[in-house]
């Protein structure tokens, strides 16, 4: 075979058997493959050194954070030793209020109450023995916003 004869087989448009490509196609399309294989292993390889380095990182305060109020104190009582229940909290809750309801997530007591101004939900952290939040529940008017 000569260079001019391997010139004419490369640019010959004849299908390989039993597909539709021709083999410069072929060759084309296993270069796209290897490239874009290389591209997601490099990618894969950058979230996991990301998340590495974030995880590093976790707790130098690098990120701004709201910093929340000290959290209010509660009164705790312990029970006698030998007793099958645990501390005792006195949990001051607003004049007039009323529980409407508790959820408990991990060490977080959370307490929806009912009080003059409206209701609030109340989150009590019972490791600390510490009121951490209050969350005041206000009414608002979500279609004006909207229409804007």
């Amino acid at each position: 075979m000569t260079v001019s004869q391997a010139v004419v087989e490369d640019t010959d448009n004849t299908k390989l058997p039993g597909t539709v490509f021709t083999p410069r196609q072929v060759r084309w399309l296993k270069g796209v493959v290897v490239g874009l294989g290389v591209v997601l292993v490099l990618g894969f390889l950058l979230v996991i050194v990301g998340m590495a380095r974030t995880a590093m990182h976790v707790g130098e305060g690098g990120a701004k954070v709201a910093s929340a109020p000290a959290p209010a104190q509660v009164a705790t009582t312990n029970v006698p030793a030998g007793s099958s229940s645990g501390p005792v909290y006195d949990l001051p809750i607003p004049a007039g209020a009323a529980v409407l309801g508790t959820a408990l997530d991990g060490d977080r007591l959370a307490m929806t109450l009912k009080t003059k101004r409206g209701q609030e939900i109340l989150v009590f952290d019972l490791k600390r023995g510490a009121i951490v939040s209050t969350v005041k529940l206000t009414p608002h008017n979500f279609s004006a916003i909207n229409a804007q």
